[in-house]
Order: structure tokens, then C-alpha cells, then sequence
């Protein structure tokens, strides 16, 4: 936050708050948290969905009406009684640090990515829902590591100064 990088807004915790906000009743929560994950993740169907459902119960017709026009859809129709499940689906490994190969005083991530990309909700055969990736943990480390290179190559430097100086005196 203070470096006032934007990727540090995680999508995928917005929804997870928003989907705690509206378990516990407060519905007016959930909405603006489901409206922060499609400014982060445009192009998540469910949170779209969500916003325009919780929109439409709400009664916040102006807001309907501009997210119905900005997702081009219409409110999902709710069933009275039916239920909804929530899948949350952790996938591969986070990226291993290791010396970079060229400057080895300073880290790297060597990606170490898993054979699966997702999952998919089969129900007697027909394929109903699949998975959405709401935050990348390893592409975030990664751009985390590069964000702070120079400052690490820095401080490394100094290190090594400060040992050559006691080492010579």
C-alpha cells in the first residue's frame, strides 16, 4: 500500500468477503465488495452475477440498470428456495526462491506450475460450472521480486561493502 501498488488488491479475497458479508446478512457489504472484484476481474461471470442479483434485491435500480448495460446481461433469475454452493479451488504450487543464475547475490522464483489448471462441476454427466482463477499467488510473487530487485541489489551491495571494509581493517 505505501509503495501504492495496485496488484496488491487481491480478487480473490474481495469475494471471499463479500460471499462472508452476504452469509451473515449484510448484503449492502457484499454488493460493494462483489463490485471491487469485477473492477479487479472484469471478466468473472459469477461476481457479475452477483452484483446484478444482489443489485435487483437491493432495489438499487440505477445501479442494476448501469451494471446490466456496463456486463451486457440481464439479472440471473433466482429460484425461491434453491440454494447455492460455493467451490473455492486452490491449484498448483507457489514458486520456489532460489539465486538468480546471473546476479546469484540476489533471489529469484523459479515457477513450478502443476499439471492442473482448474476444475469442473459435473453433475450426472453435464458439465455445469468451472473454475475462474481470482488470484495468481505465483504471478504476484514473482511481480512482487521484480518490483523490489534494485532495492534488494542495493542493500546486497552494502552488505558486501560493509563485510570488505571490517575485513580490511
Amino acid at each position: 500500500d505505501k509503495r501504492g501498488i495496485d496488484y496488491r488488491q487481491n480478487a480473490f479475497a474481495r469475494y471471499l468477503s463479500g460471499l462472508m458479508y452476504e452469509i451473515q446478512g449484510q448484503p449492502n457489504d457484499a454488493f460493494i465488495e462483489y463490485v471491487k472484484v469485477t473492477e479487479l476481474e472484469p471478466g468473472f461471470a459469477t461476481a457479475q452475477d452477483d452484483v446484478l442479483r444482489l443489485a435487483g434485491r437491493l432495489q438499487f435500480r440505477q445501479e442494476l440498470e448501469a451494471y446490466a448495460k456496463k456486463f451486457g446481461r440481464e439479472v440471473p433469475p433466482e429460484t425461491p428456495g434453491a440454494g447455492t454452493i460455493v467451490i473455492l479451488y486452490e491449484c498448483g504450487l507457489a514458486p520456489q526462491k532460489v539465486p538468480d543464475r546471473r546476479l546469484p547475490i540476489i533471489p529469484t522464483y523459479v515457477r513450478r506450475s502443476g499439471r492442473a489448471a482448474g476444475a469442473e462441476v459435473v453433475m450426472e454427466g453435464k458439465a455445469l460450472a468451472r473454475t475462474s482463477v481470482l488470484n495468481d499467488v505465483e504471478a504476484t510473487m514473482v511481480r512482487t521480486l521484480d518490483d523490489r530487485a534494485a532495492a534488494l541489489l542495493a542493500k546486497r551491495a552494502a552488505s558486501i561493502a560493509a563485510k570488505e571494509v571490517v575485513a580490511y581493517q
